[in-house]
């Protein structure tokens, strides 16, 4: 049973309305720009050392890329987890 308030602001069961769909595809999609970048890096920790990774680690832009896919991969599974419980528990 749905409130007339609710219903005005399109909310569902969970309260949240499409907020979370929407977050979930945006998380999605910085993930899916920031997996090239992630990859080169990680290809090109492959062949080095212990100093030569914490050297390219220590690069502020690689740390902000790396940051960036945590954050956003952390979310997305949040939210994801989020719908799961809500759905089946």
């Amino acid at each position: 049973m749905r409130t007339p308030l609710g219903r005005v602001r399109n909310l569902g069961a969970s309260h949240s309305g499409t907020t979370d769909f929407w977050r979930q595809r945006i998380t999605a999609v910085a993930m899916v720009l920031l997996m090239a970048p992630v990859i080169v890096v990680v290809m090109m920790l492959l062949g080095s050392n212990h100093a030569g990774a914490a050297q390219m680690l220590g690069s502020p832009l690689v740390a902000i890329i790396l940051l960036l896919f945590i954050i956003a991969s952390t979310w997305h599974m949040r939210i994801g987890m989020q719908v799961i419980i809500e759905d089946y528990v």
